[in-house]
């Protein structure tokens, strides 16, 4: 019974590593890709909500708002690099 259980850990294992050893690099979305997915969801979706929960805010407000979601974009990316 025992070497059954130590068969079954080791098959675990290399398949585990067969697996990490064999997958593809993957890279992160670039800056502009975040920038991107902002603007294609800015006035149909997210103007919408913050005017839906600010009604008052003004159009220089709205711009500075989606400044700040492309900094969200930003922050996210700082530690990566173009391969």
């Amino acid at each position: 019974m025992r070497k059954v259980g130590i068969n079954l850990a080791t098959s675990v294992v290399v398949a585990l590593v067969f697996a990490l050893v064999t997958a593809p690099a993957l890279h992160a979305y670039s800056v502009l890709s975040h920038e991107a997915v902002i603007d294609a969801v800015w006035y149909d979706s997210i103007q919408k909500l913050l005017l839906k929960r600010f009604p008052a805010a003004t159009p220089e407000q709205l711009r500075e708002a989606h400044a700040y979601a492309y900094g969200g974009c930003i922050i996210q990316d700082m530690g990566y690099s173009a391969p």
